[in-house]
């Protein structure tokens, strides 16, 4: 298919270049509010649906100390949205608790999905597809949306022009870089040319996550990322002591799993990589190379699953977690005997996990009859089984090699399976299931 295939729509009637210039001049008092706190921050609440109502400011020394708002279920765009009547009850605190609500917002909540469209489509439908949060943000950042171009397998992508220049991006990446330009935009305001990092910012994003809020833990903790993705490159970053590694790189894993809660994959993903870069082979590492495995696992990438998974069982992670996620990705990328090892080892370790059932269901329509061979030998005691649950990894995640249990034809060894006992001369080979499954004469 080319480019030819694609649906190009016009924008001009639906972009919203000067919306904010506009609703500040019809709305006189947003002017002041803009003198208080700056154009920036009132900007970006307007565009998060923010109404201020009252400003209480330190008569001596001229700052904001305290703000009262109310949030609208959407965007206030115009100056007659600015003079409506809120509705609801309003929420107050300091500049820095509308920041963060305001990054809530724009950063942590995903724009509302919405069906296609075509030339005949309304302004309305029209930002409602791209995004009425996206169709605000663009102007402050100085882009202009021009044309959407939907190809038929339904990936947007926006013409958007600035300084001059026109240039074609995915709309997914467009939010991206709009996202980021929020943070960079917030931490300016507040008057800060770098980000504190306040390790107490990790705890209250884990309890927003736990309680379903992943909008405010991607809040709290997404300012974090620019400095940090340049602090462990720097001599100061190579010399954290092991605890303090260990933290960030839990709080960048509490991120993550934010954003893949929002449904955020490609963030989910860079940040899960940057905690590991953090956690080194600490303690954290094991859930995180997991976290890592079960995003790809998400996308149906079983087959790169793999590593990271045997990685957080080489660094000690527990076997009964990381097991019925291995062998699923083993058994779904084709490689069905490994995935039996799994299988056995957590029926010896009594798991209750769910994931277990899937697991032995796809290993019987993979296996077939040998499947059914193998556990009756193993009932039978025909097939040995080795002290050891499984085999033993090295520090890179590899298996340790182990001898040969005949002199015949060479093994996997990077296959996990519960190897038969090398002195006991009456033990039949696991990978000869199949043959004599099959009605082939073992030898």
């Amino acid at each position: 298919m080319g480019l030819s295939d694609e649906r190009r729509i016009d924008l001009s009637a639906a972009r919203a270049d000067g919306w904010y210039e506009r609703v500040v001049a019809g709305f006189s008092p947003l002017e002041k509010l803009a003198n208080r706190l700056g154009d920036g921050l009132v900007a970006l609440a307007l565009a998060g649906g923010f109404r201020i109502a009252t400003v209480q400011t330190d008569k001596l020394v001229g700052t904001v100390v305290d703000l009262r708002w109310w949030r609208e279920s959407s965007p206030i765009e115009t100056a007659t949205d600015a003079q409506r009547e809120p509705t609801g009850d309003p929420s107050s605190g300091p500049v820095t608790a509308l920041r963060t609500a305001v990054l809530a917002a724009l950063v942590g909540e995903a724009e509302p999905p919405a069906s296609t469209v075509d030339h005949t489509s309304t302004p309305d439908a029209l930002r409602s597809y791209i995004g009425p949060r996206t169709v605000l943000l663009a102007p402050l950042f100085g882009l202009s949306l021009n044309e959407l171009r939907i190809a038929p397998d339904g990936d947007a992508r926006v013409v958007v022009s600035h300084d001059g220049i026109e240039e074609t991006v995915a709309l997914k990446q467009l939010r991206r870089f709009l996202r980021q330009r929020v943070v960079e935009v917030l931490q300016a305001d507040a008057g800060r040319g770098q980000v504190a990092i306040e390790l107490t910012q990790a705890d209250l994003a884990r309890t927003a996550l736990d309680e379903g809020r992943p909008e405010e833990a991607v809040a709290r903790l997404v300012s974090w990322l620019a400095p940090l993705t340049v602090f462990h490159r720097t001599a100061e970053g190579q010399a954290l002591d092991r605890a303090t590694r260990a933290r960030l790189a839990r709080a960048l894993g509490t991120l993550a799993e934010a954003f893949g809660r929002l449904r955020r994959v490609d963030e989910r993903q860079e940040v899960l990589r940057l905690s590991l870069q953090y956690a080194l082979d600490g303690d954290a590492a094991p859930m995180l190379y997991l976290s890592l495995a079960s995003a790809m696992v998400d996308e149906g990438r079983h087959a790169e699953a793999i590593g990271p998974l045997r990685r957080a069982l080489a660094l000690g992670g527990e076997q009964s977690v990381v097991l019925p996620l291995l062998g699923l990705a083993y058994v779904r990328s084709g490689r069905a005997t490994a995935a039996l090892g799994c299988l056995r080892a957590l029926r010896a370790m009594e798991s209750s996990d769910p994931r277990l059932e899937a697991l032995e269901r796809e290993l019987r329509a993979a296996l077939g009859s040998a499947m059914e061979s193998f556990e009756h030998w193993m009932a039978q005691g025909i097939v040995a089984e080795r002290t050891a649950t499984m085999p033993a990894f090295d520090r890179d995640g590899a298996l340790a090699k182990s001898p040969h249990i005949d002199g015949g034809s060479a093994r996997d060894e990077d296959t996990v399976v519960n190897r038969p006992a090398i002195d006991d001369e009456s033990t039949t080979r696991v990978d000869t299931i199949a043959a004599v499954a099959s009605g082939e004469e073992e030898r």
